[in-house]
Protein backbone atom coordinates (compact mmCIF):
# COMPACT_ATOMS: atom_id res chain seq x y z
CA UNK A 1 0.00 0.00 0.00
CA UNK A 2 1.22 3.53 -0.72
CA UNK A 3 2.51 5.44 2.26
CA UNK A 4 1.30 8.92 1.46
CA UNK A 5 1.19 11.59 4.12
CA UNK A 6 -2.05 13.47 3.35
CA UNK A 7 -1.02 16.57 5.28
CA UNK A 8 2.39 16.79 3.62
CA UNK A 9 0.89 16.10 0.19
CA UNK A 10 -1.70 18.84 0.73
CA UNK A 11 1.04 21.30 1.64
CA UNK A 12 2.98 20.32 -1.48
CA UNK A 13 -0.07 20.87 -3.68
CA UNK A 14 -0.80 24.27 -2.14
CA UNK A 15 2.83 25.34 -2.53
CA UNK A 16 2.87 24.18 -6.16
CA UNK A 17 -0.40 26.01 -6.86
CA UNK A 18 1.26 29.25 -5.81
CA UNK A 19 4.83 28.77 -7.04
CA UNK A 20 4.25 27.21 -10.48
CA UNK A 21 2.11 30.04 -11.95
CA UNK A 22 4.42 32.66 -10.44
CA UNK A 23 7.52 30.98 -11.90
CA UNK A 24 5.92 30.61 -15.34
CA UNK A 25 4.84 34.25 -15.28
CA UNK A 26 8.33 35.51 -14.45
CA UNK A 27 9.84 33.21 -17.08
CA UNK A 28 7.40 34.62 -19.62
CA UNK A 29 8.17 38.23 -18.69
CA UNK A 30 11.93 37.61 -18.81
CA UNK A 31 14.26 40.59 -18.64
CA UNK A 32 14.61 42.28 -15.27
CA UNK A 33 11.69 40.29 -13.86
CA UNK A 34 13.45 37.00 -14.41
CA UNK A 35 16.77 38.48 -13.29
CA UNK A 36 15.07 39.54 -10.04
CA UNK A 37 13.78 35.98 -9.58
CA UNK A 38 17.27 34.56 -10.10
CA UNK A 39 18.78 37.11 -7.69
CA UNK A 40 16.22 36.39 -4.96
CA UNK A 41 16.57 32.62 -5.32
CA UNK A 42 20.37 32.89 -5.25
CA UNK A 43 20.27 35.02 -2.10
CA UNK A 44 17.80 32.75 -0.28
CA UNK A 45 19.63 29.54 -1.23
CA UNK A 46 22.98 31.08 -0.26
CA UNK A 47 21.51 32.07 3.12
CA UNK A 48 20.27 28.53 3.71
CA UNK A 49 23.60 27.06 2.59
CA UNK A 50 25.49 29.41 4.91
CA UNK A 51 23.29 28.28 7.78
CA UNK A 52 24.18 24.66 7.04
CA UNK A 53 27.86 25.56 6.73
CA UNK A 54 27.88 27.20 10.16
CA UNK A 55 26.66 23.93 11.67
CA UNK A 56 29.50 21.94 10.05
CA UNK A 57 33.05 21.25 11.18
CA UNK A 58 34.49 23.24 8.25
CA UNK A 59 32.23 26.28 7.88
CA UNK A 60 34.60 28.43 5.83
CA UNK A 61 35.40 25.73 3.28
CA UNK A 62 31.76 24.72 2.94
CA UNK A 63 30.66 28.34 2.56
CA UNK A 64 33.14 28.94 -0.26
CA UNK A 65 32.09 25.72 -1.98
CA UNK A 66 28.45 26.75 -1.71
CA UNK A 67 29.15 30.20 -3.11
CA UNK A 68 30.86 28.73 -6.17
CA UNK A 69 28.26 26.01 -6.65
CA UNK A 70 25.25 28.31 -6.39
CA UNK A 71 26.85 31.07 -8.49
CA UNK A 72 27.54 28.71 -11.38
CA UNK A 73 24.16 27.01 -11.08
CA UNK A 74 21.99 30.12 -11.02
CA UNK A 75 24.00 31.81 -13.76
CA UNK A 76 23.34 28.73 -15.91
CA UNK A 77 19.62 28.97 -15.15
CA UNK A 78 19.73 32.62 -16.19
CA UNK A 79 21.47 31.72 -19.46
CA UNK A 80 18.94 28.98 -20.26
CA UNK A 81 16.27 31.69 -20.38
CA UNK A 82 18.28 34.50 -21.97
CA UNK A 83 20.21 32.45 -24.54
CA UNK A 84 17.88 29.52 -25.12
CA UNK A 85 14.65 31.49 -25.08
CA UNK A 86 11.34 31.12 -23.29
CA UNK A 87 10.44 27.73 -24.72
CA UNK A 88 13.75 26.12 -23.74
CA UNK A 89 13.48 27.55 -20.23
CA UNK A 90 9.92 26.25 -19.89
CA UNK A 91 11.03 22.86 -21.19
CA UNK A 92 13.83 22.63 -18.64
CA UNK A 93 11.62 23.70 -15.75
CA UNK A 94 8.89 21.28 -16.87
CA UNK A 95 11.41 18.43 -17.08
CA UNK A 96 12.54 19.11 -13.51
CA UNK A 97 8.98 19.41 -12.21
CA UNK A 98 7.86 16.25 -14.02
CA UNK A 99 10.94 14.46 -12.73
CA UNK A 100 10.14 15.44 -9.15
CA UNK A 101 6.45 14.54 -9.43
CA UNK A 102 7.00 11.18 -11.15
CA UNK A 103 9.82 10.25 -8.76
CA UNK A 104 7.61 11.06 -5.79
CA UNK A 105 4.64 8.97 -6.92
CA UNK A 106 6.69 6.10 -8.37
CA UNK A 107 8.53 5.90 -5.08
CA UNK A 108 5.33 6.01 -3.01
CA UNK A 109 3.16 3.65 -5.06
CA UNK A 110 5.77 1.20 -6.38
CA UNK A 111 8.36 1.44 -3.62
CA UNK A 112 10.84 -1.41 -3.63
CA UNK A 113 14.56 -1.42 -2.85
CA UNK A 114 16.09 1.74 -1.45
CA UNK A 115 18.62 3.52 -3.65
CA UNK A 116 20.91 5.14 -1.06
CA UNK A 117 19.31 4.71 2.38
CA UNK A 118 22.35 6.08 4.21
CA UNK A 119 21.92 9.43 2.44
CA UNK A 120 18.22 9.62 1.62
CA UNK A 121 16.10 6.90 3.29
CA UNK A 122 13.01 7.56 1.16
CA UNK A 123 14.59 7.30 -2.29
CA UNK A 124 13.99 4.07 -4.21
CA UNK A 125 15.10 2.70 -7.56
CA UNK A 126 11.46 2.94 -8.68
CA UNK A 127 11.64 6.63 -7.88
CA UNK A 128 14.70 6.93 -10.12
CA UNK A 129 12.73 5.34 -12.97
CA UNK A 130 10.01 7.92 -12.37
CA UNK A 131 12.62 10.68 -12.28
CA UNK A 132 13.64 9.70 -15.82
CA UNK A 133 10.12 8.99 -17.12
CA UNK A 134 8.90 12.45 -16.09
CA UNK A 135 11.41 14.45 -18.16
CA UNK A 136 10.86 12.08 -21.09
CA UNK A 137 7.15 12.89 -21.08
CA UNK A 138 7.88 16.62 -20.89
CA UNK A 139 10.42 16.38 -23.73
CA UNK A 140 8.11 14.33 -25.96
CA UNK A 141 5.32 16.87 -25.47
CA UNK A 142 7.77 19.62 -26.36
CA UNK A 143 9.07 18.10 -29.59
CA UNK A 144 5.53 17.40 -30.82
CA UNK A 145 4.25 20.96 -30.28
CA UNK A 146 3.06 22.46 -33.59
CA UNK A 147 4.41 25.96 -32.91
CA UNK A 148 7.04 27.83 -34.92
CA UNK A 149 10.07 29.59 -33.53
CA UNK A 150 11.05 26.99 -30.99
CA UNK A 151 14.64 26.17 -30.09
CA UNK A 152 16.63 23.63 -32.19
CA UNK A 153 15.84 21.01 -29.56
CA UNK A 154 12.22 21.08 -30.70
CA UNK A 155 13.29 19.27 -33.89
CA UNK A 156 15.40 16.69 -32.09
CA UNK A 157 14.91 13.02 -33.03
CA UNK A 158 13.41 10.63 -30.53
CA UNK A 159 16.82 9.28 -29.49
CA UNK A 160 18.04 12.76 -28.55
CA UNK A 161 14.86 13.32 -26.54
CA UNK A 162 15.53 10.12 -24.61
CA UNK A 163 19.14 11.15 -24.05
CA UNK A 164 18.23 14.58 -22.69
CA UNK A 165 15.51 13.05 -20.52
CA UNK A 166 17.84 10.47 -18.99
CA UNK A 167 20.49 13.12 -18.43
CA UNK A 168 18.11 15.51 -16.66
CA UNK A 169 16.44 12.75 -14.64
CA UNK A 170 19.70 11.23 -13.37
CA UNK A 171 21.44 14.55 -12.69
CA UNK A 172 18.36 15.87 -10.92
CA UNK A 173 18.45 12.90 -8.57
CA UNK A 174 22.17 13.41 -7.96
CA UNK A 175 21.47 17.05 -7.13
CA UNK A 176 18.82 15.96 -4.67
CA UNK A 177 21.19 13.45 -3.09
CA UNK A 178 23.93 16.07 -2.89
CA UNK A 179 21.82 18.35 -0.71
CA UNK A 180 20.56 15.34 1.26
CA UNK A 181 24.14 14.31 2.02
CA UNK A 182 24.92 17.87 3.09
CA UNK A 183 21.95 17.85 5.47
CA UNK A 184 23.04 14.48 6.84
CA UNK A 185 26.54 15.82 7.35
CA UNK A 186 25.37 18.73 9.48
CA UNK A 187 22.53 16.79 11.13
CA UNK A 188 19.40 18.64 9.93
CA UNK A 189 16.21 17.45 8.25
CA UNK A 190 15.52 20.46 6.01
CA UNK A 191 17.56 23.38 4.73
CA UNK A 192 14.87 25.75 6.03
CA UNK A 193 11.14 26.24 6.55
CA UNK A 194 10.33 28.66 3.75
CA UNK A 195 8.08 26.40 1.64
CA UNK A 196 5.33 24.31 3.32
CA UNK A 197 5.70 20.63 2.48
CA UNK A 198 9.22 21.05 1.10
CA UNK A 199 11.31 22.81 3.72
CA UNK A 200 13.75 25.41 2.46
CA UNK A 201 14.16 26.81 -1.03
CA UNK A 202 17.35 24.79 -1.37
CA UNK A 203 15.28 21.65 -0.69
CA UNK A 204 12.94 22.65 -3.51
CA UNK A 205 15.59 23.65 -6.05
CA UNK A 206 18.30 21.05 -5.29
CA UNK A 207 17.63 19.06 -8.48
CA UNK A 208 17.35 22.13 -10.71
CA UNK A 209 20.53 23.70 -9.35
CA UNK A 210 22.77 20.82 -10.44
CA UNK A 211 20.85 19.95 -13.60
CA UNK A 212 20.87 23.51 -14.98
CA UNK A 213 24.57 23.83 -15.90
CA UNK A 214 24.70 20.30 -17.31
CA UNK A 215 21.50 20.77 -19.33
CA UNK A 216 22.85 24.06 -20.75
CA UNK A 217 26.18 22.44 -21.66
CA UNK A 218 24.46 19.49 -23.34
CA UNK A 219 22.18 21.86 -25.24
CA UNK A 220 25.14 23.87 -26.54
CA UNK A 221 26.87 20.66 -27.66
CA UNK A 222 23.72 19.59 -29.46
CA UNK A 223 23.28 22.92 -31.27
CA UNK A 224 26.93 22.87 -32.38
CA UNK A 225 26.84 19.28 -33.62
CA UNK A 226 23.38 19.22 -35.18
Amino acid sequence: MPKLNPVKLQRRVISATVLIPLTVLLLYLGGYWFLALIAICTLLCATEWASLARASEKPSLLTIAGFLYLSIAFYALYLIRTEGGLDLALLFVAMIWFSDIFAYFFGKFIGGPKMMPAISPNKTWAGLVGAIAGPLMACLIYITLPFDGLSPLAEAPFGIAIGFSMLVGVIAQIGDLLISSLKRYVGVKDTGQLIPGHGGLLDRLDAMILAGPIFLTAYHFYTVLM
